[in-house]
This record gives C-alpha cells, sequence and structure tokens, in this order.
C-alpha cells in the first residue's frame, strides 16, 4: 500500500504482513497517515504505531467482491 492508499482508507482494517514468515499477521484500523507512516491502532492497543505503509493491505472485510 502506498501513502496515499492508506490516506483513502483511514478509518478501514487492514493486515500488516511482517517481515519475517515467523512473525504472525496482525490486523488493525489506520487512525492517520503523515508524509512518511500510516498509523495503525492494532488488536486492542490504545495508541496507533507508526507502521510502514508498504507492508500493509487492505484487510478481507474491505473488500469488495
Amino acid at each position: 500500500m502506498t501513502l496515499d492508499e492508506a490516506r483513502r482508507h483511514i478509518g478501514e482494517k487492514v493486515a500488516y504482513r511482517p517481515y519475517s514468515d515467523l512473525d504472525r499477521d496482525e490486523t488493525g484500523v489506520i487512525t492517520r497517515v503523515n508524509d512518511r507512516y500510516a498509523f495503525v491502532r492494532y488488536g486492542t492497543d490504545e495508541h496507533s504505531k507508526a507502521t510502514d505503509p508498504a507492508r500493509l493491505g487492505l484487510a478481507a472485510i474491505n473488500a469488495t467482491p
């Protein structure tokens, strides 16, 4: 996902694709985007985490058939 795509999907669920196959995927909601990162609130976290948008994809729940 690009920064522009992330901006268009603020408030939507995304899936984080980890760098290693040993890590598990996480889902969260994009809360904001700046000039470098998408900020995503994962699971039950109170705060959003800066995330490289290239590691994000729309979660299946958002996909249109």
